[in-house]
């Protein structure tokens, strides 16, 4: 909800439509693509491995996320 109101509040009249249909599509594509991957990444290394590797990563996105707001305003 919070992020279809920023797509909002940054996009023009013009292009909201366009940016929405784009925001939907790759929102159905990640979501077909990580449930393929997964399920091979589970098959491969174990549930236990694949969750730890989650975990790293959204924390490191986080961190990311985090420097780029500081650094946005």
């Amino acid at each position: 909800m919070v992020y279809s109101y920023l797509l909002k509040k940054e996009s023009s009249e013009r292009q909201i439509g366009c940016v929405l249909g784009i925001n939907s599509a790759l929102q159905n594509v990640a979501l077909a693509t990580g449930t393929i991957l997964s399920g091979f990444l589970v098959m491969t290394f174990g549930a236990q491995e694949v969750y730890i590797g989650l975990a790293v990563t959204t924390f490191l996105l986080a961190v990311l996320s985090f420097l780029s707001l500081q650094s946005y305003r």
